[in-house]
């Protein structure tokens, strides 16, 4: 009787297991925690997004948008951007100029839109992040 118990106590902690991750699961999802914009409404395609010439890139989740790390000045980078980085699908709209950051709204061909910041770090490179804005938010 006792490994009968021991078997439902698993199975009922097992539940609440797969409970808890699909209720988080649905959350984020539901909250644009993903950093991707809701299916179908502008999801964004990183393979495509324009890099500065000779960086390193920085890890990040999956869908969380591009963020890399070059030597060049923070200015150089983001007239590179404001120049339109050598495309046409990619369009950046600067919002904050100067100083140690630029920001700017970004939007692609598909519908991706997003918010770009290049700012100089303290060892004399330059950190690019490029987050998507969600539809959901």
């Amino acid at each position: 009787m006792a490994k009968a118990q021991f078997h439902r106590g698993g199975l009922l902690a097992i539940s609440a297991a797969v409970l808890i991750v699909t209720f988080a699961s649905g959350y984020a999802l539901g909250h644009g925690t993903t950093h991707q914009a809701s299916a179908g409404a502008g999801a964004c395609t990183w393979t495509t997004f324009p890099s500065y010439p000779n960086v390193t890139a920085l890890p990040r989740p999956a869908n969380a948008g591009v963020a890399y790390r070059t030597f060049a000045p923070a200015s150089r980078v983001a007239r590179f951007y404001q120049a339109g980085a050598g495309q046409t699908a990619w369009t950046f709209v600067p919002t904050q100029d100067g100083g140690p950051t630029w920001v700017f709204h970004f939007t692609e061909n598909s519908g991706c839109h997003g918010i770009l910041t290049v700012q100089a770090d303290q060892a004399g490179g330059t950190v690019v992040e490029a987050n998507p804005t969600s539809t959901a938010d």
